[in-house]
């Protein structure tokens, strides 16, 4: 048998989407956030999992830095790293980069 699809009958990418991240597996939703999908739903799952992948995304950490799960805690080091960009704006000037022109380098083999 033979089956044949015309582009009005596949599922609007969205749709899928949406199936994926409501799917009721936590590994199915653990990878939807993994790639980035879903994460404003996702990021209020039952599932700690879930919302530790949520936050390895570096998805609004401030939500999560306080959750008493561990799979959750690595909100923490991402909201500090991003508290500290927000504090120290590093720029660097021509000054800087001249400096660097006299490093050294080396080529392992």
């Amino acid at each position: 048998m033979k089956v044949v699809l015309f582009e009005n009958q596949l599922p609007n990418k969205d749709m899928l989407l949406e199936r994926l991240v409501n799917d009721p597996s936590e590994w199915v939703q653990m990878r939807v956030a993994e790639h980035g999908y879903g994460l404003e739903q996702l990021k209020d799952s039952p599932s700690a999992l879930v919302r530790g992948m949520v936050a390895a995304q570096g998805y609004q950490p401030e939500v999560f830095v306080n959750d008493p799960d561990e799979e959750v805690a690595v909100a923490r080091p991402i909201l500090a790293e991003l508290e500290w960009e927000r504090a120290h704006e590093v720029t660097l000037s021509t000054e800087d980069l001249e400096d660097l022109s006299n490093v050294e380098t080396y080529t392992l083999n």
